[in-house]
């Protein structure tokens, strides 16, 4: 007896970190050295861009003037960024600090993000795999020559026409997750495509990265930080640059003491605009409530939530799942434990990754943690139906009590199934339509139906 989520609920958690974490968090990273590739591609025969060339004259200079040893490539062919990349990954060693900036056009094919070089002139998603150069492969590439710190930057989500002749090609690009001392950053969500800014010199996340790099002691998520809300209001939320990163330590491009504090713009009113949002959604206005959700989800973890489950469930928008991972996965990066619930659905279910029960458990148990009360109950019924774990009643119990005392309904319905079927306690009818009454009372149809069925009255 079991349902999906029906509504994300928003519950807010603080992933645990352990005291010796956090320290390490926060000590300087002094590295060996500083060395960077930067490719800027704007001379592409089918669609051309304007700014990605002055994208990485700006930065290779502005990098260089802050002591990087800097390789800027522009309108580099496959062969040019094959060596590029080669030779920098080979000067990457222990202690050092690599940036690899790519300004041009990007795809994603089947989950997997693909850089292109100006004389691609393929026409399948083969073509793209293997003409192409793989963000993966060269973000791997980083972490294995024992860097300390690998900073990925990809203003690569422009507005193009290269994906319409491929067919598994999607808009945008797609979720990357960092390995540890990795950070990522993106123009814009995935899924998403970036300006180009045909009015000014620099691409519209370029020209505020640059800005960044002019700030004294900015770590690398004030940079992004800086960048992601000086796009959304230049862009009126339409622009939203997403980061990951799992870096312990604190680096700054341009050390030194902040001259002043940052202003942050005030880009949006976002409690003002949630709550349009969700007024929107309960009409089921479900497309121009994504267009306020998505003004939101530069900061606001629920409304990353609820992109999640739009895409997730297609409202308003058509249903993608990969779509609907990446926004609960910035959702739960954030601490959102609905997200993380949501996240481990899609591997129990299967739907946009690879059927996984022991990712399911691990993201149930995330939630759990954070206080969602689903995460219990649907590790509950994972031991109860022996999914990925050895069919045990009694766990399944232990966890959906654990659910029902936090308030879900579903665990506490489940816990009345088990003892109407006797299924790791012994049988008990009354026991059964007590815990049945207690769901219906908060408000679970499937526990008025089993009453029912039961011929007792809620």
């Amino acid at each position: 007896m079991r349902r999906l989520v029906a509504v994300a609920c928003t519950i807010l958690a603080a992933w645990a970190v352990s005291a010796s974490a956090q320290d390490r968090r926060f000590e300087p990273i002094h590295p060996r050295r500083q060395v960077a590739l930067v490719v800027g591609n704007s001379s592409y025969k089918a669609s051309p861009l304007n700014n990605p060339k002055n994208d990485a004259t700006d930065v290779g200079s502005r990098l260089r003037q802050l002591g990087f040893d800097v390789d800027v490539q522009l309108d580099a062919d496959r062969k040019h960024m094959a060596n590029a990349v080669e030779k920098f990954v080979g000067k990457l060693g222990p202690g050092d600090v690599g940036v690899f900036y790519f300004s041009g056009h990007g795809m994603q094919v089947e989950g997997e993000n693909y850089l292109i070089p100006v004389d691609f002139d393929g026409a399948s998603e083969t073509d793209v795999k293997y003409d192409t150069f793989a963000a993966g492969r060269i973000q791997e590439q980083m972490e294995k020559s024992g860097s300390q710190l690998n900073i990925l930057i990809l203003d690569a989500c422009r507005n193009n026409s290269f994906h319409t002749t491929h067919r598994a090609a999607g808009g945008g690009l797609a979720m990357m997750s960092a390995g540890e001392g990795t950070f990522l950053a993106f123009a814009t969500a995935p899924g998403k495509t970036a300006s180009d800014n045909g009015g000014g010199r620099n691409g519209l996340f370029t020209a505020f990265f640059l800005d960044a790099l002019r700030e004294p002691a900015l770590s690398l998520d004030d940079v992004f930080n800086y960048v992601r809300a000086r796009v959304a209001k230049q862009s009126e939320g339409k622009q939203i640059p997403w980061s990951q990163s799992a870096v312990i330590g604190r680096f700054v491009f341009v050390p030194g003491d902040p001259v002043a504090p940052i202003p942050t713009p005030r880009v949006l009113d976002i409690a003002a605009i949630m709550k349009q949002a969700d007024s929107l959604y309960a009409a089921k206005q479900y497309a121009q409530a994504k267009s306020w959700y998505e003004r939101a989800a530069g900061s606001d973890k629920k409304a990353m939530l609820r992109l999640g489950w739009q895409y997730e469930h297609g409202l308003g928008v058509g249903q993608d799942y990969q779509l609907a991972m990446s926004w609960y996965q910035r959702s739960a990066e954030a601490g959102e434990a609905s997200a993380m619930n949501d996240i481990g659905t899609l591997y129990e279910s299967g739907h946009g990754v690879v059927k996984n029960y022991q990712q399911a458990m691990f993201w149930y148990r995330k939630a759990a943690d954070g206080g969602q009360p689903l995460g219990a109950s649907n590790i509950g019924y994972m031991y109860d139906n022996g999914e990925g774990v050895t069919e045990d009643s009694r766990q399944a119990m232990v966890w959906y009590r654990k659910a029902a005392a936090a308030g879900d309904a579903e665990g506490t319905n489940n816990i009345g199934w088990l003892y109407e079927t006797g299924r790791g306690v012994p049988k008990d009818p009354n026991l059964a339509i007590e815990w049945y009454r207690k769901a219906a009372a908060l408000g679970y149809e499937k526990a008025k139906a089993n009453l029912k069925r039961l011929g007792v009255t809620p």
